[in-house]
């Protein structure tokens, strides 16, 4: 996938299935290491986006370590639901992190040497705040870039179900937020779920400055009720399991919502064929198995696969995945 002359493989990783940084020497989840154990590097040939972080520290629901500010300190937060056998997990981590300015001057993204994605996210109670901390974040990263050893691309995170914003509210200002964030030159890559309207998905990857879209990020608990049985995933009472500990409900992600992201894809499809759009689409959600990467391969403008929670549920199927999107993808017209 190229988004302004820069190579992108066509296998991606979820936007922080490897933590804020992605690199070995600063392991950032428990469970991480004991995957690399048991199965090597699984996520050898994916690139690289990292975990969506504010401007502004932001405590989020997860405590992160009082040693480097960044991994996560438990190895199994309660603000995440694991569901092995259901091939599913809620969280409810809330961008538990210390804030744009601390993460760029640990100096690991700048040493990294193949292009990857940064992703944030504005997260203020008003638009005017949202709107200083994204000219705040365009500060701490512009100064940066030249520091950078390899070239990058932004997510610009619209979909996170845990911080209490009405999609519709982040759309209003998506323009501002591309106008601010065009400064950096760089590549912009709205993320979105689903549960997003195709039309409005539509409107912000006809804006100049988008060079891709990515969808999807998890599901907010109890949307789509006709076609996820929310039972499986909640308690007797019908809630949330992280509400029982104070959280949010949380986003699902997993094998249940990919059949929602399939069916998004299908109607996005025609939409675009109508409005003539050619710009790339990252595709996930649910990606559990190298028939999941054949299906999304399918539609035209996907030009590549985010992976995802795939990585904790089935470690051991990602770099079957991974090889998948390569197949599939990287010499796709």
């Amino acid at each position: 996938m190229e988004l302004r002359g820069i190579e992108f493989p066509p296998a991606l990783g979820a936007s922080g299935v490897q933590g804020f940084f992605g690199d070995p020497r600063h392991p950032e989840y428990k469970h991480s290491l004991i995957i690399k154990a048991l199965f090597g590097d699984i996520f050898e040939g994916m690139g690289f986006v990292a975990k969506t972080a504010t401007s502004y520290p932001n405590k989020g629901n997860v405590q992160l370590s009082a040693k480097d500010g960044f991994s996560f300190e438990e190895l199994s937060p309660k603000a995440i639901h694991v569901m092995p056998f259901k091939k599913a997990a809620l969280n409810a981590v809330g961008l538990s992190n210390e804030g744009y300015e601390f993460l760029l001057n640990t100096g690991i993204w700048q040493e990294r040497l193949d292009p990857f994605m940064l992703s944030f996210m504005p997260i203020g109670s008003t638009s005017e705040v949202r709107k200083t901390e994204t000219e705040r974040f365009v500060l701490f990263l512009k100064k940066e870039l030249p520091n950078f050893n390899s070239e990058i691309a932004l997510q610009v995170n619209l979909s996170c179900p845990n911080t209490g914003h009405a999609q519709q509210m982040l759309l209003d200002e998506a323009n501002v937020f591309f106008e601010i964030l065009g400064e950096l030159n760089i590549p912009l890559v709205p993320k979105i779920n689903a549960v997003l309207p195709i039309n409005v998905a539509s409107k912000l990857m006809d804006h100049p400055l988008v060079d891709a879209l990515c969808v999807s990020n998890t599901i907010p608990f109890g949307e789509f009720a006709h076609k996820i049985d929310w039972r499986k995933y909640s308690e007797k009472n019908g809630k949330s399991p992280l509400e029982k500990y104070g959280y949010p409900a949380g986003g699902l992600s997993g094998k249940p919502i990919f059949p929602i992201v399939v069916e998004w894809l299908k109607e996005f499809h025609m939409r675009r064929i109508l409005n003539k759009n050619s710009k790339p689409i990252i595709a996930g959600g649910g990606v559990m198995t190298r028939k999941n990467v054949r299906a999304l391969a399918q539609f035209k403008g996907v030009e590549a696969i985010s992976i995802g929670s795939v990585g904790f549920l089935r470690p051991w199927r990602v770099p079957g995945i991974i090889w998948e999107c390569h197949e599939r993808l990287a010499q796709k017209d």
